[in-house]
């Protein structure tokens, strides 16, 4: 419950300005009883990108697995990527990045594991499963991975148009699976 007040205060303003005193009271509990279960309001922001995080993973993973070849896994995760406004939670994963620059380092390698088990891995098992199928040909999965996290990411919201895809699909395709790609690059 305290997760979800805080999300709809992120999203109602500031989390700058968001209270221990406004969770509480959204909540209905005392502000000790919420001090009990996050000592400090970063411990509760933590949670929040925690929680979105596992959600973004499992919102992925069900993107996935609606496809049957990893090919199609790739176009449709490119396609649920740039209808970044059509993704649910997507305005409060626009308020929490904010929020992730601002959090200390202790608290940002606690969300290290989540943000991995999100995308990054999702992408590492998809580029995988491309090679053992003979569809995929990078030489570093994981780099590519990274690669591809950050081109998906950087395109949010670009467009929902066929267009768009199809170029983000070539582009995104030929350094997967033409080693004449990667040479003209060299």
């Amino acid at each position: 419950m305290a997760l979800s007040a805080a999300e709809r205060l992120v999203l109602e303003g500031s989390s700058a300005d968001m209270t221990m005193d406004e969770v509480a009271r959204a909540v209905g509990v005392s502000k000790p009883a919420l001090y009990y279960h996050f000592p400090s309001k970063d411990a509760l922001m933590t949670a929040v990108i925690r929680q979105a995080l596992e959600r973004d993973a499992q919102d992925i993973q069900k993107v996935l697995s609606g496809a049957r070849t990893p090919a199609a896994q790739l176009r449709a995760l490119v396609r649920v990527m740039l209808r970044a406004d059509e993704r649910p939670y997507q305005a409060l994963h626009e308020r929490l990045r904010d929020i992730t620059r601002s959090l200390p380092s202790a608290q940002m390698a606690q969300l290290q594991p989540a943000f991995q088990a999100g995308l990054p891995s999702q992408l590492q098992s998809l580029l995988q499963a491309g090679i053992e199928a003979g569809e995929f040909r990078p030489h570093d999965t994981h780099l590519m991975a990274q690669m591809l996290g950050s081109v998906l990411g950087s395109l949010g919201g670009a467009g929902s148009t066929d267009h768009v895809e199809d170029e983000v699909m070539r582009f995104v395709w030929a350094g997967l699976t033409s080693n004449e790609f990667a040479a003209k690059l060299i």
